[in-house]
């Protein structure tokens, strides 16, 4: 899944006018890397909560979970074994919410890259990015949108121009 922010246009011949605007390019790519990873994590799961897997402790910090005896030590000590003294919880998000940070893969993945002269990309490598986004239909089974890419990426296109704007004014051509 990705966005490419690029600028074409003749007017941009001079080197000091196309150095300008291409650092306005990579800027606003930046700036809408933050706010799609801003959007994860700004939102509150309402979701489901899943547990996920068990935490394991052996020796003294098993025992005095276990609340273990000095006889009962001696005698587990024998077997060496691990027990589960707690487990780890996730909350998913609800359709309709950005998704619920698990374990970072995604939200870590969204990167801003320049392309070249006057363009640059947000892009994520999971695959699973377009499904989460966009909701997909796997088996028989259907996920729901959980929107956070392509709708902070248009949201963004007034803020883009607006940066554009800015930067042409900089360079001293009349913005129209």
């Amino acid at each position: 899944m990705k966005v490419i922010l690029s600028l074409n246009n003749p007017l941009w011949k001079t080197p000091e006018r196309r150095r300008i605007l291409d650092k306005a390019v990579r800027q606003s790519a930046a700036e809408l890397e933050s706010l799609i990873k801003r959007k994860i994590l700004d939102s509150s799961p309402a979701g489901k909560v899943y547990r996920r897997g068990a935490i394991f402790k052996s020796g003294a910090a098993a025992d005095r979970k276990l609340n273990r005896t000095r006889f009962k030590r001696k005698f587990f000590s024998l077997f060496d074994e691990k027990f589960a003294v707690a487990f780890e919880f996730h909350r998913a998000s609800a359709p309709g919410q950005p998704p619920a940070v698990s374990t970072g893969g995604l939200l870590n993945s969204i990167r801003a890259r320049a392309l070249g002269e006057l363009k640059a990309q947000v892009a994520t490598a999971q695959k699973y990015a377009a499904a989460l986004d966009q909701g997909a239909k796997i088996k028989n089974a259907r996920i729901a949108a959980r929107p956070f890419f392509a709708s902070t990426a248009e949201e963004f296109r007034a803020r883009f121009k607006q940066n554009l704007i800015d930067a042409i004014k900089q360079v001293g051509v009349k913005a129209q």
